[in-house]
């Protein structure tokens, strides 16, 4: 059901509503120039808000101005995994100009950046080129068609005559640029119905090209969102339980509050925080808090090392052994072949709980001004991150901007908005900027680990010696309980009690 549905979105030839354009060129969104919004969801006919350095960007949004500029909005979280190039390229390809004459923007948080399958904003399972191939090559189609239009008409020529190379219109062999017909081309009704290249017409689409964002992270020059800093931003470091899941029971900061640069230093819902002027002042003075936790009872006497055979590995063995299993799939004669083989081999895998170890540490930085929250963060998940900001920080999620910088790795672990929270909620306690950065430590200890895993495999092979019947038993985790609690935490509309969510989401 899953491939029927990712392929039928996947084709599905999206055109631009036309109430939507009408929407952007009314709130004067390019400031002049041609803008062409790309429903990429069901959600085309939301209104979209006028896109500036204070407010949300609009859904996957192409901008030719005036001055010849070109903008792409970019949907998803380039992380590493090359979609900052990728989608860039597509839309170049159809709009006829080189892939380095496009500005990219990494897109804020906004209704319409919904992924397609995951119906959230939300980048991960490698389905960013597959889901957004089809859309992206007949916005930017349509967008070429447009100012070919729009110069035909200006010039008082026929379609035929009007062509593009590399973001110019050529006609009579002479050269203009796409944005000295972009105001006229905003005029008229946009194009829905564009044809698409042949792919053997491809320019930049399966070519060797450089990637769009190497120099700037081979420079130093991208930011991700350990770069961020402004003027009055302090940093702060988290004290957390060292068994997950405890809470404060009570602190002592006095010897911490006379520590260099410290400011403030605040309990919140899972440690304490030290903020300072600096962050290794502020990780300096977390040794010196003297703190009593309210440990939780069956995890603190839990050793991931342990043989024992109620404890750690020791614990997945002897689920293992255990007959109490559900049989999930089988196929064929079952464990009736295996009785039968002329030959039956076992073999036991165990895979201990992992951390992503991603590049760059854990962080955000989070503004708290007359109950409106900003965000600087790389996350795989906005929408999620929003509304748990929101219900740790006690404001109203449409209250709530975040500003997407690069991420240095995700693996999935930014899917999961822990760290936003922690900085939301410290932010709100102490009523000052902060960036919240993790320590190494910090990520090898509270990481949302890749659960552990024993298997059994058990092959039974025939007189040939090939496997004619094989079984496979696994003891380990079941995720979808964590991924429900923080989904729920994240999606439920903001005017119901945080009290209320967290029940719900138990």
């Amino acid at each position: 059901m899953t491939t029927s549905r990712s392929t039928d979105i996947a084709l599905k030839p999206e055109g631009v509503n036309t109430s939507r354009r009408s929407f952007l060129k009314n709130m004067s969104l390019a400031g002049g120039g041609l803008v062409v919004g790309l429903p990429l969801t069901a959600c085309a006919n939301i209104s979209l808000p006028n896109a500036s350095e204070s407010a949300l960007q609009p859904n996957a949004l192409l901008q030719i101005t005036s001055d010849n500029v070109v903008n792409f909005y970019l949907p998803r979280s380039e992380m590493g995994q090359g979609i900052y190039t990728g989608l860039t390229t597509i839309v170049a390809e159809e709009l006829d100009i080189h892939p380095e004459r496009i500005n990219v923007i990494n897109a804020g948080l906004h209704e319409d950046y919904k992924n397609l399958e995951f119906e959230l904003q939300v980048t991960g399972g490698s389905n960013s080129i597959r889901t957004h191939f089809l859309p992206l090559r007949h916005l930017a189609a349509n967008a070429r068609l447009a100012i070919r239009q729009a110069a035909a008409q200006q010039l008082n020529r026929n379609l035929a005559d009007i062509q593009t190379d590399n973001g110019k219109i050529i006609i009579d062999g002479k050269a203009v640029d796409y944005g000295e017909f972009a105001d006229y081309a905003n005029t008229l009704p946009f194009p829905e119905d564009a044809p698409l290249k042949d792919k053997l017409q491809f320019k930049y689409i399966g070519k060797d090209n450089p990637r769009l964002d190497g120099v700037a992270k081979a420079t130093g020059t991208a930011q991700f969102g350990i770069d961020v800093d402004f003027e009055g931003l302090f940093r702060a470091a988290l004290k957390r339980c060292p068994v997950m899941g405890g809470t404060v029971k009570s602190f002592d900061d006095t010897d911490a509050k006379g520590m260099p640069g410290v400011k403030s230093i605040v309990k919140i819902h899972n440690g304490v925080a030290v903020i300072a002027d600096h962050y290794y002042q502020a990780k300096n003075a977390l040794p010196k808090l003297k703190i009593q936790w309210n440990l939780p009872e069956t995890l603190s006497k839990f050793s991931s090392d342990s043989t024992a055979p109620d404890n750690g590995k020791g614990l997945f063995k002897t689920a293992l052994d255990s007959d109490n299993a559900t049989n999930v799939f089988e196929k064929g004669e079952g464990l009736s072949a295996l009785q039968n083989a002329h030959a039956v081999i076992s073999a036991e895998y165990w895979a201990p709980y992992l951390a992503h170890a991603t590049m760059e540490p854990m962080n955000c930085t989070a503004k708290l001004t007359d109950n409106r929250l900003e965000l600087w963060v790389g996350c795989q998940s906005p929408e999620l991150a929003k509304n748990l900001a929101a219900y740790y920080a006690d404001v109203p999620a449409d209250n709530i901007i975040i500003r997407s910088t690069f991420l240095g790795g995700g693996f999935g672990r930014r899917s999961e908005s822990d760290f936003v929270a922690e900085a939301a909620a410290i932010a709100k306690v102490s009523n000052l900027p902060i960036q919240l950065c993790w320590s190494r430590e910090d990520d090898m200890q509270n990481d949302n680990y890749r659960p552990a895993s024993m298997a059994r495999f058990t092959v039974g092979l025939n007189k040939a010696g090939l496997i004619d019947s094989w079984t496979v038993k696994r003891a380990g985790p079941q995720l979808m309980p964590y991924v429900i609690d923080n989904l729920v935490d994240g999606i439920m509309p903001s005017i119901l009690p945080n009290a209320f969510v967290d029940w719900m989401s138990k």
